[in-house]
């Protein structure tokens, strides 16, 4: 306990009054400084960093620290800055820190949170929300670009043109990809596949003068699983298949440098149609300055 100030509110920031009298009592804290329950949350969408008080402090009652590992993926070199805003009286001056603080190009990078806050008044933190105080920690990616020209090396379609009008687009098959505005990862259109019939298949594909990076596109399915599939190809090698009832996925593909085609295919086996027997894809980003042109 902390025989400190007389407190008016308990823990629950409800006022201590009993027949009209007023507890006067030593005010609690949520926990003895030192130990390892936790007083304070930060929070990184949705990630919890749990704050104890500091045991190595000159005054750990008013010191609180914890961290948190997450995983980030860079499809590009990213230099990541963060920012912590205390949202109680409670108060104190807060610092955050990331290790590392430059990464990418990689997918599922590991990243830990550092946070630190001093001087917390936990005497006002009953008083202010009765509940553990919110700590937000905010964190931005900034592409470093190390030639001049755009800070992202990246074309992006997300086919908000409402048809194949951003790249030089090739479809083929009995039926062909088409863009709808029924489904969607980013913005209000995306490419769906044509609607075959059995032991048949349709193609969209594009040709591009890349940089060496990473590519990425968002994808779902709805298929006889194992059967009717998505496929993707770059140069004519598979990279990635996918069947079944898959909602919003993202893949991510290296890109060596060069002239590179890229090819999403949605076929069917001969027989057994099962959910709406299409695949659908969207916000694809390019490592490419320009498009190469096809010849029909």
């Amino acid at each position: 306990m902390y025989a400190g100030d007389a407190n008016p509110f308990d823990l629950n920031g409800r006022a201590r009054v009993s027949n009209e009298r007023v507890d006067m009592g030593a005010y609690e804290y949520p926990v003895e400084p030192g130990s390892p329950d936790t007083i304070f949350v930060a929070d990184y969408e949705g990630t919890s960093i749990l704050l104890v008080p500091d045991s190595t402090a000159l005054h750990p009652e008013q010191t609180y620290v914890g961290e948190a590992t997450i995983h980030l993926d860079a499809l590009f070199k990213l230099r990541l800055l963060a920012q912590v805003f205390p949202v109680s009286a409670a108060g104190g001056t807060w610092t955050v820190s990331l290790e590392p603080e430059t990464i990418g190009p990689g997918i599922g990078i590991e990243i830990v949170i550092s946070v630190r806050g001093e001087g917390v008044d936990v005497s006002k933190l009953a008083a202010s929300t009765g509940e553990f105080v919110l700590v937000e920690v905010e964190l931005d990616q900034i592409a470093i670009d190390e030639e001049p020209g755009p800070v992202s090396p990246y074309l992006i379609e997300d086919f908000s043109s409402g048809g194949f009008f951003a790249l030089d687009w090739k479809r083929t098959g009995s039926h062909l990809w088409f863009v709808t505005s029924a489904q969607s990862r980013s913005g209000f259109y995306s490419a769906q596949a044509g609607r075959i019939g059995h032991n048949e298949q349709t193609s969209l594909s594009t040709t591009l003068e890349c940089m060496e990076y990473s590519m990425s596109f968002w994808y779902r399915v709805s298929s006889e699983e194992n059967w009717d599939s998505l496929e993707f190809f770059i140069d004519g090698q598979r990279k990635g298949r996918w069947s079944g009832e898959l909602d919003w996925q993202q893949a991510v593909f290296p890109v060596e440098a060069g002239e590179r085609t890229f090819t999403w295919t949605y076929s069917k086996d001969g027989r057994i149609s099962l959910g709406q027997d299409t695949a659908w894809i969207d916000y694809i980003m390019f490592p490419a300055r320009h498009t190469v042109s096809h010849t029909p």
